[in-house]
């Protein structure tokens, strides 16, 4: 049973009254998902005016519900297991006294208002005594307990809100508090408190007490059984013992199978090290204090390093790349990014105000890691150089175009980082933005020679960062600090007119001011470019070449957000001329084998298109099987909404196809050759194919064929016409229902390889796929999914991680025939069956999965309703009382 061991810890020796101040005492129940707490919080009115309310920031309550932003594609970057909410309850405020205070709840129970019994007058000093209990839910983040870590990032006591001139602000960042804090866990737990891996005492039976007296914006808590502390030329990493993680520890009971949490096959602790060493040198470099260089190792997902006071978190994911020094940059950039934030915070605390510290700590800490990557690698680098020629992967055009991958801004430049957690401190209440977009600003606004020059100021003065980028632009900024401080502006652009040595630029959308950049080429090579300077909707830029301009691009370093609802193609395809073909994408490679019939069925697609065109686009697809070998060349021309930047809902065109039947399919085969040419509409509005939660997906396709026979010369005309729709539901994050329905229907004379089936991999599992052909055929199946595993971390020799396992259960029904003889019971297939999914992800950033299943033929074994065995004699065949397939992909 939970006891509250510690009340309030022991003032420091020699303590002085620092306000706001804080004195906490915190006991933490990790098995529970619990904390009691008690807050003393002093504060002083500063302000000019009476107070008639306190105001407290309860950032546990930002986690109640699942955020808007969290679904299919990131919900276990944060949630290992169901949504988990967290809570903080207050059970009771005062003023020091025995008398309550009455409080209300706002902005969605994340602050409190507390109701003062008289005004608190200027000057006036108030303590308020506060009785809380905290639900700390199992997530991976800032704040939560996860991986045998509690990780409490702020959040983990009631916040007194930012007090300014005119009354409290619970918008911004907390003021820098005095603290004098003790929490206690149970005995098999260390603490990080701060910065620093605190010493433990005995604090009663089964719990130990850490204390620590500091000053900080907010509190950082960690704990954790067998935490240590390594070092390296100055720098500390904090972290798990590798008697706690590694490879011989037993695993931790899990609900269907012990698997472990994690191999150790990449040494992430010394790559941090390294890491922070080489950002604190490059600190040192500049002339700058010595910093403290200290760095947990926490179960982040969503970003790969974070700043907090005192300290850089660090995914536990860092470094699962290819053990390649050109990959794992990506991931040592971030952290260093990370530090220099922390250490730019401590620098300018005095300086700037709490509204602005973290987003000027930000812009600095970028600012720096760009100069770091320049001066150590010569330049910037992103994922699509490193691919090379292998930029044709879906992965790459995925990431660029619609990227839905962890950490995805550690492989592109993307100057726009979004944030669905919000879950910082400094963030949850506020829309600022992150670090790069305002240098993308700074930069395309001062120039490079001058945002050079205003980053060595704002290090060297003491003078706050508005005045000095103002005078660095010759010009009040107040325009700049409302157009980029807060929400991206809705706003497009594209190519207007292009003259033999000028382009004229277009802004759709919101009016602002933002600067354009415009390259151009000509037909020898020659690159020059230009800057619209962004007043009103349009500009001419000039570029002025020895020859006339033969290409354009706007936006060439892609530092501009263009918002796709203001136009039918991606936003930027009218930001080149002439729009180009782009390489053949490697679509998809499919793997199928069925092992009851020890047959593999082999895929291959590509597609072809201009770039960042939706609309129009070409393919060819190749595959081979039991049937025989095949190849299909398409147009679809897409139309109506956008399924994301890389895709349209709808498509629509003709395929042509060319199959060579080997004869071995049935024992009614020929071998010959078919030409078909089919009409096909599509429809798909599901954004995570590897494990959609919420979409539908329509197929329709038909038309004539024409097969010619090897044996008999003959040849003759065909047709079919089939559909396909499937749907996904969610019924609790994690638990899916994925519905699929179809049904086919053939003209003229029909070869058994050309006749609908309703057993394989993508209809009736427990069927063969040569087993139950006909002219007609109906089916239905549902499926369940359940991710019942989440946040593995198994590797396979650094190329591919395990991050899930996902049980399923399906059932079956289909009919296949004539259609004047369907839905007879000798024509009706009945299947029961499960299976698993393996979901992995390869290079540290592409999804893939692994299914394989198993199949009841319920018709058949139980039911005796369809033959056991096809054919007579030596050309007879019987079927297994199983399906068993193995596959590379899930099942749509």
């Amino acid at each position: 049973m939970l006891a509250l061991v510690a009340i309030f810890p022991r003032p420091a020796p020699g303590d002085r009254s620092v306000e706001p101040a804080y004195r906490l005492g915190i006991t933490v129940d990790p098995d529970g998902g619990v904390a009691i707490g008690d807050a003393q919080i002093a504060l002083t009115n500063t302000t000019r005016r009476p107070l008639a309310e306190i105001v407290l920031r309860l950032l546990a309550n930002h986690f109640r519900e699942l955020p808007p932003g969290i679904g299919e594609a990131n919900f276990h970057w944060v949630y290992p297991g169901d949504f988990d909410p967290g809570a903080i309850e207050i059970e009771r405020v005062s003023g020091g006294g025995d008398h309550a205070l009455r409080f209300e709840l706002d902005r969605g129970g994340r602050v409190a208002r507390v109701r003062l019994p008289s005004p608190l007058g200027p000057g006036e000093r108030a303590v308020l005594q506060i009785r809380y209990r905290l639900r700390i839910p199992e997530r991976l983040g800032r704040f939560g307990r996860a991986e045998g870590l509690v990780t409490l990032a702020g959040g983990a006591y009631p916040e007194l809100a930012l007090l300014t001139p005119s009354g409290f602000d619970e918008r911004h960042a907390p003021a820098r508090a005095r603290f004098h804090v003790a929490v206690t866990v149970p005995e098999d737990h260390e603490v990080v408190l701060g910065d620093r891996l605190r010493r433990t005492s005995p604090a009663g039976a089964g719990w130990r007490l850490a204390e620590a007296s500091l000053d900080a914006p907010y509190l950082l808590i960690l704990a954790g059984p067998r935490l240590r502390a390594s070092t390296r030329d100055g720098a500390v990493v904090i972290g798990p013992s590798e008697d706690a993680l590694g490879e011989d520890a037993a695993p931790r009971p899990m609900s269907t199978a012990s698997v472990p949490e994690r191999t150790e096959g990449i040494d992430r602790e010394r790559h941090v090290l390294a890491s922070l060493a080489r950002a604190a040198s490059f600190w040192r470099s500049l002339g700058l204090p010595a910093p403290r260089a200290v760095a947990a190792i926490v179960p982040l997902r969503s970003r790969l390093a974070s700043s907090s006071p005192g300290m850089v978190l660090v995914s536990d994911r860092a470094f699962e790349l290819p053990p390649l020094d050109r990959t794992r940059k990506f991931h040592e950039i971030q952290i260093l990014r990370a530090a220099f934030d922390t250490w730019a915070r401590a620098l300018f605390v005095s300086r700037e105000s709490e509204e602005d510290l973290p987003w000027v700590a930000d812009l600095v800490a970028v600012a720096l890691a760009e100069r770091y990557v320049k001066e150590t690698y010569g330049g910037a680098e992103w994922a699509a150089d490193v691919m090379g020629l292998l930029a044709v992967h879906p992965v790459v055009d995925q990431l660029l175009y619609a990227p839905s991958a962890p950490f995805v801004d550690a492989y592109f430049p993307f100057i726009e980082e979004p944030d669905a957690l919000r879950e910082e401190p400094e963030r949850f209440l506020n829309d600022l933005p992150r670090g790069r977009r305002i240098v993308a600003k700074f930069r395309d606004l001062l120039g490079e020679a001058r945002f050079e020059a205003l980053i060595v100021r704002t290090l060297a003065s003491m003078e706050p960062f508005r005045r000095s980028a103002a005078q660095a632009a010759g010009e009040d900024l107040a325009w700049f600090w409302r157009g980029w401080l807060g929400p991206y502006p809705s706003v497009a652009y594209g190519i207007g007119r292009i003259g033999p040595n000028q382009v004229t630029v277009a802004r759709r959308g919101e009016s602002i001011r933002e600067p354009v950049t415009v390259e151009g080429r000509t037909a020898a090579g020659d690159v020059v470019r230009g800057t619209w300077d962004g007043r009103g909707d349009r500009g001419t830029v000039p570029l002025p070449a020895a020859a006339p301009i033969e290409s354009a691009v706007v936006d060439p370093d892609f530092r501009l957000i263009e918002d796709p609802a203001l136009g039918e193609d991606h936003p930027r395809f009218d930001n080149v001329w002439p729009v180009r073909w782009r390489p053949p994408l490697f679509n998809s490679l499919a793997l199928d084998v069925s092992v009851s019939e020890a047959r593999p069925t082999l895929t291959m697609d590509f597609a072809m298109r201009r770039l960042y065109d939706l609309t129009h686009v070409f393919g060819l697809r190749v595959d081979t099987g039991a049937r025989g070998f095949g190849a299909s060349v398409r147009y679809l021309r897409g139309f109506g909404y956008q399924r994301d930047t890389n895709a349209r809902r709808w498509y629509a065109g003709p395929i042509l196809g060319v199959t060579r039947w080997s004869g071995g399919f049935d024992v009614n085969s020929e071998p010959g050759i078919t030409t078909s040419l089919l009409g096909a509409a599509v429809h798909d509005d599901r954004r995570a194919w590897w494990d959609p939660w919420k979409g539908t997906s329509f197929v329709i396709a038909g038309g004539p064929s024409f097969t010619r026979l090897d044996a008999s010369d003959a040849s003759f005309v065909s047709g079919s016409m089939g559909v396909r729709l499937s749907q996904t539901l969610t019924l609790a994050p994690r638990h899916i229902l994925a519905l699929f329905e179809g049904t086919g229907v053939g003209f003229g004379r029909l070869l058994p390889d050309q006749q609908h089936a309703i057993g394989g991999r993508f209809v009736l599992r427990g069927y063969e796929v040569d087993e139950a052909l006909g002219r007609a055929s109906v089916w239905s199946v549902v499926e369940y999914r359940w991710t019942a595993l989440a946040a593995l971390d198994a590797e396979f020799v650094r190329l591919a991680w395990l991050r899930s396992l996902q049980p399923v259960l399906f059932l079956g029904a289909g009919t296949v025939g004539e259609p004047a003889d369907l839905f007879r019971p000798r024509r009706t297939y009945l299947e029961a069956g499960g299976g698993m999914r393996l979901h992995f992800d390869y290079g540290g950033v592409q999804q893939g999965v692994v299914a394989f299943d198993v199949g009841v033929p319920l018709s058949r074994t139980v039911l005796d309703w369809v033959p056991k065995c096809k054919g007579e004699g030596a050309a007879q065949r019987c079927f297994a009382d199983l399906g068993v397939l193995l596959s590379f992909v899930q099942m749509y």
